[in-house]
């Protein structure tokens, strides 16, 4: 079964894959998401993020995108899970994925739920620069 999670340690995308796809034999496709920490900010050298977070509002949060994606993509099953705390360029921060019948579903659910995880759950980031500074960022829709 697809989970919700917030984690403090690196996420295992193949097992979390895996693990879906087992879920059901009238699983046609499993559309992925996989976010990763850049290096550039645009002119800025990122050295580290940090994500804080609300857990119990941004596992509601999350549970409820779930859940609405379920059914607004009738979905078969889908898993999203978010790092927290320090990271360095190139580890992953996010990961989504979607399983349905069809590819279309699936894709489309992927970008959906990536756009309502980035605005509206209880999640922030705050870059560390190579030049000493640091800045809280929050998405812009």
């Amino acid at each position: 079964m697809g989970r919700i999670a917030i984690l403090g340690e690196e996420i295992n995308f193949i097992e979390e894959i895996d693990i879906l796809r087992k879920k059901s034999k009238d699983i046609g496709a499993i559309a992925c998401f996989i976010g990763i920490i850049r290096e550039h900010t645009g002119e800025k050298i990122v050295k580290k993020i940090f994500y804080d977070h609300y857990l119990e509002l941004a596992l509601k949060k999350l549970n409820e995108i779930k859940n609405e994606a379920m059914k607004k993509f009738n979905l078969i099953d889908l898993s999203i899970i978010h790092r927290i705390g320090e990271l360095k360029p190139g580890e992953i921060a996010l990961f989504i994925a979607c399983a349905s019948i069809h590819r279309k579903e699936a894709f489309e659910a992927c970008e959906w739920i990536l756009e309502k995880v980035k605005f509206e759950a209880a999640i922030w980031k705050k870059e560390y620069y190579e030049n000493g500074k640091e800045e809280w960022i929050r998405d812009e829709k």
